[in-house]
């Protein structure tokens, strides 16, 4: 009897220990899970923040080779004195304000993702009227096209760096000072090389080049925003509502 009451307690050691060990693998394997997904999460954060920091850089491009390839046609094409062009280029900058009021309006509407996509749609379609048509554009259509492809660039470029705020990486380049810093210096380069090339564009090919080369990089804003900032974000809430789903 006496045997028996010692195997029996040694079972119930042996059982307790392997129910211990058992535990702490469970532990160990939920510590792995969730430190893969905080490595996932921010390698997702990093891809939003850099596909942001690239938008930024195609908006200043684009912009600021627009603003002067309009006043080089304006002066030299359509003949305008240089005071003119100057007031015509400042009044299609001036339509960002009614552009802030229609955000004001329809972001209560619509999505965030889907305003974007509907500006970055309003930007590719406004390069339409930057084209020569074989002769036949005016100044009028020039100064369309500027009016519409200002304000809509500059708002979705602005939400866009909003975004990348919301995934900025703590304690790494891609923190949020780091994001406004990286964004000035591309900001720049875009300024440096936007007007250059529309410039040289115009001078060495025609005005269609120049605007055929802003609609690749507006339409290059489409495809950045759609694989590089969209999409990550579609596979991050369908992770947490899977999570949700399985909790």
């Amino acid at each position: 009897q006496l045997g028996y009451m010692l195997c029996l307690l040694a079972t119930c050691r042996s059982w307790g220990e392997l129910q211990n060990e058992s535990e702490s693998e469970a532990k160990a394997q939920e510590r792995l899970t969730q430190y893969e997904d905080v490595v996932q999460n921010h390698q997702r954060h990093r891809t939003v923040v850099c596909s942001c920091l690239i938008l930024n850089f195609f908006r200043s491009f684009v912009v600021s080779g627009v603003e002067m390839a309009s006043a080089l046609l304006l002066e030299t094409k359509f003949e305008w004195k240089q005071r003119w062009v100057g007031i015509a280029i400042a009044a299609c900058f001036l339509c960002c304000i009614p552009m802030r009021l229609m955000d004001g309006l329809l972001r209560a509407r619509m999505e965030l993702v889907s305003w974007i996509y509907l500006l970055i749609y309003i930007s590719i379609c406004s390069t339409i009227f930057l084209f020569d048509f074989g002769g036949a554009s005016s100044a009028l259509l020039l100064l369309l096209g500027d009016s519409i492809l200002f304000p809509s660039m500059y708002q979705a470029e602005a939400l866009c760096m909003g975004i990348a705020q919301q995934h900025a990486v703590p304690g790494s380049v891609l923190n949020s000072e780091g994001i406004v810093l990286l964004k000035s210096v591309l900001g720049a380069l875009g300024r440096l090389f936007g007007p250059t090339m529309s410039r040289w564009l115009i001078e060495v090919g025609s005005q269609d080049w120049y605007a055929g080369t802003q609609f690749i990089i507006v339409f290059s804003f489409l495809v950045v925003f759609r694989y590089g900032v969209d999409a990550l974000l579609v596979s991050k809430s369908a992770e947490r509502r899977g999570k949700s789903a399985s909790q």
